[in-house]
């Protein structure tokens, strides 16, 4: 995927016109989670949301719409101990969010959000 291709997907780098103008071509947001964890010495901590972000990029280049950033919070999986894991202990947090998120996205012509985790713990899945 070219650069200017992949700047005219990721939403934190379009201005309010050109969002508009994704959003009327294609009414499709892409908001991909992911959480701060430890996955090993070998791998960075954002993997989870890094890789949601990759694959919704994808989706985006495949379908149309636009991408938000990734939100790096989870929640469950039971990482919380291991070194440099940062996550919310419950779920209400994140969940506000998404509502808020989704609503505010409707109100500007979304007609399809998908939410996509890269953080993969039932309690994530779940909500």
């Amino acid at each position: 995927m070219t650069d200017s291709r992949l700047r005219r997907l990721r939403a934190e780098l379009l201005s309010p016109a050109e969002l508009d103008a994704a959003i009327a071509a294609h009414p499709i947001a892409f908001l991909p989670l992911g959480t701060l964890e430890f996955h090993g010495p070998h791998l960075p901590i954002g993997l989870d949301a890094l890789n949601a972000h990759g694959v919704c990029l994808e989706a985006a280049a495949q379908c149309g719409g636009i991408v938000l950033p990734p939100v790096y919070q989870g929640v469950g999986g039971g990482h919380s101990d291991y070194p440099w894991t940062i996550m919310m202990r419950e779920e209400s947090g994140l969940s506000a969010y998404l509502e808020q998120t989704l609503a505010k996205l409707q109100s500007f012509g979304v007609h399809l959000a998908v939410v996509f985790t890269g953080h993969f713990a039932e309690q994530q899945l779940s909500m």
